[in-house]
């Protein structure tokens, strides 16, 4: 039999006599708010100044009851740390706010747009399961609930033309709409999507998305509230990402969501780029921090849509850590299989990106048995970089496939005898 220990207002309450593992197997729903147990009888025992203690009779019924989050205000407690590996579950509910105005009207309907993001009616790939699929649970988006709101979806008319009017306008118009009659508060959930409809500009231009870094709200005109790559991408900027790019170019590391997006509602299906995904800590657990101490290195690099099947001590993330102020360098295996069978360039190799935790650079792609060189300390040493083996089992799902590297150390510093 187990128990649950908690403090409430002061009072220590001890519930007892539980089946053995339920608080264990259901701790990260029962801590973030997402489930209550339901007990129909119990025992009540001891006084208020030690603590109450109540006993689950036997043969009582003992159950989880999962309830909707509303949003913040109804969480007792937060985890410890976003997606921290010894927690299962980060809950997170999403509004998603379908504006229209007397001469425009979003594309998708109401039942499109819950489909899309939390794959109400049956659709595969949505925004809730693919960042499930990602975060392999760690991370789950929940509908928002309170009146007026259907599926997770509002609809708010604004009884203007809104064609050419920019968005921070409309934006302002809704929030006035819906005082006192729907909670817009951001307070009240973890992040809140409106949909524009077609017409409406941002600062007189034509546009696609917009989110709030570490914020909660997102910006998404008309059609692109039912693509995937879009959705995956503004949410990722509300849980701190910056875009992922090559070169000069902002958004050109297509490896991840955090490139370019598409217009389509059924993928691409792929997840992040090596630092981005460090980031997240989706895979804390399978990082390598690699110290210039620490070269040479050699290791195998394993691919996130297999990270279920890696073992505590395999890496599916290294990084190395570079002088301070020059951005720390991220390897990842590329695989394109399972979740990340879309990705869409490097795949099945290894990549090499650069990033001080803000932008993040694209900066080699290296296939089996190919050699690169990166300068760092100011261009005094040289980075080596060998991908010795690739080795990709299209036959078996369940063998694990890798990538063997190997980095070392060239100091143009250190002479020669």
């Amino acid at each position: 039999m187990e128990s649950l220990d908690d403090t409430v207002d002061g009072i220590r309450y001890v519930l007892s006599g539980m089946p053995k593992n339920f608080v264990s197997i259901h701790w990260a729903e029962l801590i973030s708010g997402g489930a209550v147990i339901e007990i129909d009888i119990v025992g009540v025992t001891a006084s208020k100044q030690d603590g109450y203690i109540m006993n689950i009779i036997a043969k009582s019924n003992v159950l989880l009851r999962r309830r909707r989050l509303k949003g913040r205000q109804k969480r007792k407690k937060q985890l410890p740390g976003l997606f921290d590996p010894n927690f299962r579950k980060e809950i997170r509910s999403v509004l998603v706010v379908r504006v229209g105005g007397i001469d425009t009207s979003v594309t998708n309907s109401l039942t499109e747009l819950s489909d899309s993001v939390f794959g109400t009616f049956g659709k595969e790939q949505s925004l809730k399961s693919q960042y499930d699929a990602c975060s392999f649970g760690k991370l789950e988006f929940v509908q928002a609930e309170d009146k007026g709101i259907l599926h997770g979806v509002v609809r708010i008319i604004v009884p203007e033309v809104l064609s050419g009017v920019d968005t921070g306008y409309v934006l302002n118009k809704v929030k006035k709409i819906a005082d006192g009659k729907i909670d817009l508060s951001e307070e009240s959930y973890d992040h809140i999507i409106y949909c524009m409809p077609p017409g409406v500009l941002k600062q007189q231009k034509v546009w696609l998305a917009y989110a709030e870094l570490g914020g909660q709200r997102s910006v998404v005109y008309d059609e692109w509230c039912g693509s995937l790559s879009a959705l995956m991408h503004e949410i990722g900027h509300n849980l701190g990402l910056y875009h992922a790019g090559m070169g000069n170019e902002t958004y050109a590391d297509a490896s991840g969501y955090m490139g370019t997006s598409v217009l389509s509602g059924d993928g691409p299906l792929m997840c992040f780029n090596g630092a981005q995904s460090w980031q997240l800590g989706f895979y804390k657990d399978r990082h390598s921090t690699i110290p210039r101490a620490g070269l040479p290195w050699k290791k195998n690099l394993y691919g996130v849509s297999q990270y279920n099947l890696t073992r505590s001590r395999d890496t599916v993330i290294a990084k190395f850590v570079v002088n301070e102020g020059d951005g720390d360098l991220y390897f990842a295996f590329n695989l394109a299989s399972g979740i990340n069978k879309g990705t869409r360039t490097s795949q099945n190799d290894v990549t090499i990106v650069k990033s001080d935790m803000r932008e993040t650079s694209f900066i080699a792609s290296l296939s089996s048995m190919e050699t690169t060189k990166i300068k760092i300390n100011g261009g005094k040493d040289e980075l080596h970089i060998n991908v010795t083996d690739i080795y990709v089992n299209n036959s078996n799902v369940d063998v694990l496939d890798y990538a063997t590297i190997e980095i070392y150390l060239y100091e143009e510093n250190v002479g020669m005898d």
